[in-house]
């Protein structure tokens, strides 16, 4: 390695005076260095600009700002989808590792609010209908190639009331609506004894779609009543997200206390945790490299402590949802130069970041179908299953995700599709997840009703 230096410093001052011959053994000398790097080099991230947020006052003329791609995020999905697949193959170990749901609730907040907030800082209003087909482009191909294999699995492997309730809660997660149709059931998702179906958790991603239709349309609106008002500044936006992260957090603590079958899977009550997320991009965050360092040790100490800590018996969402929701905060706030950010650099982590809805999606189907007890399972088809996680994973984001996110030739061609499957799903979503939330609300209603007989000693 050493030669190799001195060697490309000399081709590089001879490059200089202008030797045509010493530029190019100055490339290759270039080249030669960078197969020096290996599997564990930390790689830094080209599209990776740091984000500015600030815990001190921050000037009047300050712009929100948000980062295109950060290290500490990737990280953040590497240790959240890490968790949740944890929790499902080994839940009395980890009893609270479904925490990772909540920091993908956190970043999705935190990326797509502060997407559509520079959006309306660059042209002055949202452009729905491209946002609705780049979200489509990123999750229906994947979803729905999983969604196919797995109702395929289920025509197969599965018989009579099992393969009904599967094949309703497929087709609610094609529409987007299988939190609403598990909390119209008031379906435990924590409960020891109940037994899921392959698709239980589309329910997170359901939760998502539906952030992603509400969010843009509230955020456009306030912002076409300020540019027809005259106002500038997000001022008024982030008032209107404050007001909503309040109702709900307070909505939350209430609901998960007397109906949490309900809440856990209620998007309202969810809310919250997408808000915190973007109302932290819409902070401007200018603190020193010692307390950046601090807030990583201790958004991961939340982290930790909420993994291990919180179990099935916990009042969740409600207010303890809170621990998981500051820790994944705190590390975003973070930003890119601390040991978390280090430590998510390095290129396995950047892997598993990159392929976690892949794993998120895939992990649960393969549990599901895999014969016998969870618990009666042995070490050896728990290691097959999480190897076949990552590697079906993987090969699907370069075959099915990249392909249809990224591909000139595709793009063109998909995109009238991709409208209409789009607009389709979203109209099927509204009326489906409408009357699965009235049927919600209902449960909701009889569960207080029953708890009220109950006290009053009615049988």
């Amino acid at each position: 390695e050493g030669q190799c230096s001195a060697q490309c410093s000399d081709a590089e001052r001879r490059a200089e005076s202008g030797d045509e011959a010493a530029k190019v053994e100055s490339r290759g000398c270039l080249r030669c260095s960078a197969v020096l790097s290996t599997w564990f080099t930390p790689r830094v991230l080209k599209e990776a600009p740091v984000t500015s947020t600030s815990l001190d006052r921050a000037p009047a003329n300050a712009r929100p700002t948000t980062e295109r791609l950060r290290p500490e995020i990737q990280g953040l999905r590497a240790v959240a989808v890490a968790l949740v697949f944890a929790y499902h193959l080994w839940p009395e170990r980890l009893p609270g590792g479904f925490i990772g749901v909540d920091m993908f609730f956190v970043i999705s907040g935190y990326l797509i609010i502060g997407h559509l907030v520079r959006e309306i800082r660059d042209t002055g209003r949202i452009r729905l209908a491209r946002f609705w087909e780049r979200r489509a482009r990123r999750i229906l191909p994947l979803a729905l190639v999983v969604l196919s294999v797995v109702a395929a699995a289920t025509w197969f492997l599965s018989e009579g009331e099992d393969k009904v309730q599967y094949l309703e809660e497929i087709i609610a997660s094609v529409f987007f609506v299988e939190n609403w149709l598990l909390a119209s059931n008031a379906v435990d998702y924590l409960r020891a004894d109940y037994e899921p179906s392959p698709v239980q958790h589309f329910w997170s991603l359901a939760v998502e779609e539906q952030f992603y239709i509400f969010l843009p349309i509230v955020i456009a609106l306030t912002a076409l009543v300020m540019r027809r008002r005259g106002r500038i500044g997000y001022g008024p936006i982030r008032v209107v997200l404050v007001v909503l992260f309040v109702v709900s957090f307070i909505a939350s603590v209430m609901i998960s206390s007397s109906a949490g079958s309900v809440a856990y899977f209620a998007t309202p009550i969810r809310l919250w945790e997408f808000l915190a997320g973007g109302l932290l991009s819409m902070a401007v965050i200018s603190i020193g490299p010692a307390l950046r360092g601090l807030l990583a040790i201790s958004g991961t100490a939340l982290v930790v402590f909420s993994a291990f800590g919180i179990t099935g018996e916990s009042s969740f969402p409600g207010w303890i949802a809170a621990l998981p929701v500051v820790g994944t905060l705190l590390i975003i706030a973070s930003g890119s130069s601390t040991w978390f950010a280090r430590l998510s650099s390095l290129r396995p982590v950047l892997w598993v970041g990159g392929i976690s809805y892949g794993v998120y999606l895939w992990h649960w189907p393969l549990i599901h179908f895999t014969p016998g007890q969870l618990d009666q399972i042995g070490l050896a088809p728990k290691i097959v299953i999480v190897v076949l996680a990552l590697a079906l994973a993987s090969a699907t984001k370069i075959w099915v995700e990249d392909p249809v996110r990224f591909s000139r030739r595709l793009q063109p061609a998909l995109r009238p599709s991709i409208k209409v499957a789009s607009a389709a799903l979203l109209s099927m979503s509204l009326v489906a997840g409408a009357a699965f939330a009235g049927d919600a609300l209902r449960a909701t209603r009889a569960s207080r009703a029953s708890r009220l007989l109950g006290v009053c000693g009615v049988q």
